[in-house]
């Protein structure tokens, strides 16, 4: 996710004020021109008092009164009246909506304006959406890069299911973004990757965002053709699998995006529990090891991390890259390799718990969460500083054969999303990815070569053995040797 604070990982942002909270300070100040030109129509009836010769700036404040709230008046009409056939009159009115709510019949024939339809419309009604089976609406900003990143995937889902879906990009007006801004952002992306956005967008959005909260993006709404609220989820789970599963089954399958929990994270000091370990919990953030220190103890949460994550803090494993993370060939572990080296989705995040004594809590805590993560998983790890075979993979000039054609940078590698790819990737990047699949340790060789490729990926790549992987890299246009070097690497084992 990004942060709306430019920056942040998660674009978290505040929320300008809603419509009836503006009109709401507009009524007060009007009230309180309005009591000072009674105090004045008070002092000039009931007094006797000529406010032109003995007050003259007195008087002068009245004039500019009168003035104020004559334009105040028109001002808060201009703001608030909207047009008759709009179906803005139930605006002041709209509450965030909960799973299973129904957009508001009152906004069915509310009409926004619709930037690059593929019809050429210029406006749009929420009705005009009914009758899709599944309609999303994706919020975005220009400088949210993980936003634009998924682009070319909703282009694609979107011509897979041409009848069944619907999909639309919405800027809200928080984002500060214009539409020169976004013409200008379009163009570059045009001029810089021949990439042309061919989704619908909303521009300066206040409706969905009042429909659908939300404090970070991306941000996902997914709705049925009866405009029930499904929804919301992060950019990823938009892929096939669930895409599937609701039109075959009017399930979701996706992870809920809740950013207003009251528990937003595990707190420290509830749980009677010593310590405990949980799966991907819903409506928390993500966020990594935090310590509350209570008297004489010391509570740490770890809160929706990957499995990886928490391999490290236990065992110890400080910025040794994956490709340096060795498993047993021997070992039956392909289920869990997969879990701890590819890449991870929410709903694969962990979260742990655990009070430990003040004295010493760090070591302590590295001790519980060892332990733990050996009985569930029956695996341990431990860092070694030693001489060990490591295959080397060097790109050569036959990569060529895949140079890229453009487009945005991207890589799909879900099995849950299918077909997995990379396209306009450098190949010093596609090398990384590669060498994280294998068990044995394996380093990459820096290239001179200023290549980026657009490449499909086997879609069982991720339960290839060594020796496939080897044939796999070497067929595509790498050069790969075995070699003896003294290095530090992560050994797995199974118990």
């Amino acid at each position: 996710m990004n942060n709306f604070y430019k920056g942040g990982r998660e674009l978290a942002y505040l929320k300008g004020l809603p419509h009836y909270a503006v009109q709401q300070k507009t009524t007060a100040i009007r009230q309180h021109l309005q009591m000072r030109l009674q105090a004045l129509w008070l002092a000039e009836t009931f007094l006797f008092i000529n406010p032109v010769t003995l007050f003259p700036k007195l008087w002068k404040s009245k004039v500019i009164l009168l003035i104020g709230i004559a334009l105040l008046h028109m001002f808060s009409l201009s703001a608030q009246t909207p047009r008759k056939d709009s179906g803005a009159d139930a605006l002041t009115t709209i509450k965030p909506l909960r799973v299973g709510d129904n957009i508001p019949e009152s906004l069915w024939h509310y009409s926004f304006p619709i930037i690059n339809h593929p019809d050429g419309l210029e406006n749009l009604e929420l009705n005009d959406l009914r009758g899709k089976k599944l309609i999303i609406l994706d919020f975005w900003a220009t400088w949210c890069k993980s936003c634009i990143d998924g682009f070319p995937n909703l282009e694609m889902l979107k011509k897979s299911y041409p009848d069944e879906l619907e999909i639309l990009l919405v800027n809200s007006k928080q984002t500060k973004d214009t539409k020169q801004r976004i013409d200008n952002f379009l163009s570059k992306n045009k001029e810089q990757h021949n990439y042309h956005l061919t989704i619908p967008y909303v521009l300066e959005d206040t409706i969905f965002q009042a429909l659908f909260e939300h404090r970070s993006i991306p941000h996902v709404v997914w709705l049925d053709g009866d405009l029930q609220y499904l929804g919301a989820s992060y950019g990823h789970d938009v892929n096939k699998k669930n895409i599937d599963l609701f039109l075959s089954h009017q399930i979701t399958g996706f992870a809920q995006k809740d950013e207003f929990s009251k528990n937003q994270y595990i707190k420290a000091g509830v749980d009677p529990v010593p310590h405990s370990l949980s799966k991907f919990k819903e409506g928390s953030r993500s966020q990594g090891l935090k310590a509350e220190s209570n008297h004489d103890s010391v509570r740490y949460t770890i809160t929706n991390k990957p499995l990886s994550y928490l391999f490290e803090k236990a065992f110890q494993i400080n910025n040794l890259p994956k490709s340096l993370w060795v498993f047993n060939p021997d070992d039956r572990l392909d289920e869990f390799i997969k879990m701890i080296k590819r890449p991870a989705l929410p709903q694969d995040y962990y979260c742990f718990t655990a009070s430990v004594p003040a004295v010493d809590s760090l070591a302590s805590l590295t001790q519980i969460l060892a332990g733990t993560l050996k009985d569930v998983f029956k695996v341990t790890a431990r860092v070694q500083d030693k001489v060990t075979e490591v295959l080397v993979i060097e790109p050569t000039a036959a990569l060529n054969s895949f140079k890229t054609e453009g487009g945005l940078p991207q890589s799909r590698l879900s099995e849950d999303n299918p077909p997995l790819y990379v396209q306009n990737v450098h190949i010093s990047g596609l090398g990384s990815y590669l060498s994280t699949l294998f068990r044995m340790p394996v380093m990459v060789s820096s290239t001179q070569m200023d290549l980026s490729v657009d490449l499909t990926l086997p879609h069982d790549i991720y339960s290839m053995t060594d020796l496939q992987l080897v044939g796999y890299i070497t067929s595509i246009g790498f050069k790969v040797q075995k070699e003896s070097r003294k290095l530090k690497f992560v050994e797995f084992k199974s118990l």
